[in-house]
């Protein structure tokens, strides 16, 4: 954990490119959610950390959550309407949220097997369709994709190292899992290079009113 809170933000080009990208008319409200739950992080791991709580902490699993309304973005009507769904929501809107100030992340789809999936007798392990999941991955450099998990059915992983900063940052959300980061306003977001942490959460923390600039995540 250590390490990925020093892995820093040098991404490579490719990455920035591809796995930055948000359609044009994604709802600026998720991006708003996002600064306001990341506002006390120092560093793009403890703001990824800080996402991941906030979603496990405030929405419900639920397999049989409704579909959005026709034409409504699916993500949006997750974190703001239903807040319940199924692994997808959980792990899209996390990815949603983190490309949104600037964090490269991916959604990974596979299975989660379990003990009682494994036959001893013949060494193979029985998976079925129950046993289906999604999760985010985020991108950090030097170290590639990492896998974290925000739907609340399921643990986080489990990593050694120093993840006491992150821990706290996470804990500081209170009930309500959302700092106190007030957005009123989104700016329009230049093209450049990915939003500098340090400078995004030393100008929030002297503002708690202050909309902030990301920079570049386009």
């Amino acid at each position: 954990a250590d390490t990925l809170a020093a892995a820093g933000q040098d991404y490579p080009a490719a990455i920035v490119d591809l796995y930055l990208d948000l359609p044009d008319d994604y709802p600026a409200e998720v991006n708003a959610l996002a600064v306001s739950v990341v506002g006390q992080a120092g560093n793009p791991y403890e703001a990824t950390r800080l996402i991941e709580s906030y979603l496990r902490s405030n929405y419900t699993f639920d397999l049989e959550a409704a579909a959005p309304p026709p034409g409504q973005d699916a993500v949006e009507h997750f974190l703001f309407e239903s807040q319940s769904g199924y692994f997808d929501l959980f792990s899209s809107s996390m990815a949603v949220m983190l490309r949104s100030i600037g964090i490269p992340a991916r959604v990974a789809v596979g299975f989660a097997p379990e003990r009682s999936d494994y036959d001893p007798a013949t060494k193979t392990y029985l998976i079925s369709e129950e046993r289906a999941w999604s999760w985010p991955e985020v991108f950090f450099p030097g170290l590639g994709w990492v896998e974290f998990n925000p739907t609340p059915t399921r643990p986080v992983a489990s990593r050694p190292g120093d993840d006491s900063a992150a821990r706290a940052a996470a804990e500081g959300l209170g009930a309500s899992g959302v700092g106190t980061i007030f957005v009123d306003d989104i700016f329009t977001f230049d093209t450049g290079e990915p939003v500098d942490f340090e400078s995004l959460f030393t100008e929030v923390e002297e503002d708690n009113n202050l909309a902030a600039r990301l920079i570049g995540w386009l």
